[in-house]
Order: C-alpha cells, then structure tokens, then sequence
C-alpha cells in the first residue's frame, strides 16, 4: 500500500522473528539494528536472496565472548543463568548452554521467570546454594533489575554479567547501586572514547532529547549506522526497488564512516551481518551510574581499531571487581 522499499527496525527478538517472513516475501530489505537473536538472520540464508540484514551483535557473539572472558581468561567456571520466559530468553539461554558445552560445561542452575516477576529471592539463594560464581541475566533491563537488587540485598557479591541489556537505563536506574560491577559485551560506549561523528551524534541525541545518558547508547548508535548504511545503498541504485537495494547493500562500493566504526563492505551475499564479535569490548557499570571499560586497555582499543569487523582483540588486563 505504501510502496516500501527498505525498512529499519525491530527492537524484540520475539517481533522481529515473526515479522521476516514479511519481508522475504515482499522482497523487501529489513535492517535490523537493535533484535539480536542469533536465528534471525539465518532463517532464509539459504534461499537464492536473503533479505534480512543486520547492525547489531547477534546473541551468539555476545555470549562467546563474555564465556570467554569469564572462563577462559578470569576461571569462572559456575554459571547460573536466569533468564525471562520470551523468545529473547529463551534463544539466549540455548546459547549460554550451547556454548558451555563447547567448553565441557554445564550451568550449575537455571531459572525461567515471566516478566514482571517481583521477586527472584527464592531461586537466588537457590543458585547460591549451587556453587554459582557467575550470575548470567537474560532479561530486559526492569527484570535484570529485580535479579539485581534481590542479590544484593542477600550480600551475595557473585559476578554478575548478562547481554548488552545490562547497560540499559532501565536496569542502572531501577537497580542503583545493585547495578555496580556488573559486566556486558559493548559495541558503543557513550562516555568511551569518541571519534568526530560519535561526538556528534551523542552531543546532539543529549540535546534534542533534553537527556544526560542515552537510555540504550548502543540501539542508538546501532540505528543511526544502519541509516547511513541503507542511504549509501539507494545512492548506489538507479532503481529504487527492494531486489536493487538489497544487492547494493551486499556490494557496497564506498565504505561508511559510523558511530560504533567504520564500515568496509559490512554485508556480503553470504554474510549479512555488519558487525562481528572482533569489536567488543566488556562494560562494567560503575559506582557512578555510568558504563565504562571495565578493562583500560580497551579504551587504547578502541583508539586505534575502529572498524567493524576482522580486527582481533588484545588480552584484556586484570578482571574487573565483581557486583557488590
């Protein structure tokens, strides 16, 4: 009716997997800049044109690469997952477990809870009682912060680590001081090192929304990327059509200089998601509210990398104080 070309959207998970199937038969290029379940660019990967694109970390990313940080590098083998019973919940907890088991491991607990849920305190000490030394969140912010604030009123210091919801103002704010010390994989720090267009886009973001923090730097930025990134597509196209943007969008010709980095050919025929797990770096929510490096090598990282993708990270340095 209204003669789509291209759209940008999709914040859940759960929407933005059912919503696809629209678009693939539309022919109809989606970006998805926030929705980060790992399937969701993969269901129509095999078909002769996918029109699904992404400008988000997918889960699976996310999840390897805070196991690795935990495991790998800190020895933080006891993981208890809670986790909301959505979609996002539950493609989250598949990956946490997938990815344990590549590492010879199991969850010591897991815990489902519908959103809204008032009180964790039960399955808290539960998985307390199991040996847990990291508390792995899949929520939304308001559920992270429930998870949050009942830990600590236990005095159980545990890490405590989940996706980038943990960064959301909608956990930091309704936790408080519950929040401090918990870690996440960032694609974007807003109080991080800055170049020119990242400058910017948060000076005017603060202004025109009369805020002092960005309720969700990274869907921010991430959705401002993915604008510039379809713009460059349709300059590219003599036809304003879904098929012609859709194909420029996996033969970009000019890289796009955007606010989590620069952008070099972010989409192939084979690969339609613009960012890859080389770029993270872990935040850690501080005593002042405000998410940081929780590793200060990082924010050197971050100086001197600044593209999207194919750029291996540094060892971190020592591990981060846990949640109080």
């Amino acid at each position: 009716k209204e003669k789509v070309v291209a759209t940008i959207g999709y914040c859940n998970s759960g929407v933005a997997g059912k919503a696809i199937d629209v678009y693939q038969k539309a022919k109809v290029p989606l970006i998805i800049p926030v929705a980060t379940a790992t399937t969701i660019t993969k269901k129509f990967a095999s078909e002769p044109d996918n029109y699904i694109f992404r400008v988000a970390m997918p889960d699976e990313k996310q999840v390897d690469f805070i196991l690795s940080d935990m495991i790998d590098k800190r020895g933080l083998k006891n993981v208890a997952i809670f986790a909301d019973d959505t979609g996002y919940g539950e493609g989250g907890t598949k990956d946490v477990v997938r990815l344990l088991e590549k590492r010879g491991l199991k969850p010591v607990y897991v815990a489902r809870f519908k959103q809204g849920v008032s009180d964790l305190t039960p399955q808290l000490k539960e998985a307390r009682a199991a040996g847990a030394n990291v508390l792995y969140v899949y929520s939304l912010g308001p559920d992270m912060a429930t998870v949050s604030r009942d830990r600590q009123a236990m005095g159980w210091s545990v890490q405590q680590t989940g996706p980038w919801t943990v960064a959301f103002r909608n956990h930091i704010d309704l936790a408080g001081s519950a929040a401090d010390g918990a870690v996440m994989p960032q694609t974007f720090i807003q109080d991080g090192v800055l170049n020119e267009r990242s400058t910017s886009f948060v000076l005017q973001y603060v202004k025109q929304n009369n805020v002092k923090n960005i309720p969700c730097a990274m869907c921010a930025a991430q959705a401002y990327d993915a604008m510039f990134i379809l713009l460059n597509a349709m300059f590219q196209v003599r036809d304003i059509t879904g098929p012609a943007i859709r194909n420029a969008l996996e033969n970009l010709e000019h890289r796009v200089n955007g606010v989590v980095g620069i952008y070099n050919k972010p989409f192939s025929k084979e690969d339609h998601e613009a960012l890859d797990g080389s770029i993270l770096v872990l935040g850690q929510v501080k005593s002042n509210g405000l998410v940081q490096y929780a590793y200060a090598g990082d924010a050197k990282r971050a100086i001197l990398t600044s593209r999207t993708k194919l750029v291996a990270p540094e060892p971190a340095a020592a591990a981060p104080a846990a949640a109080k």
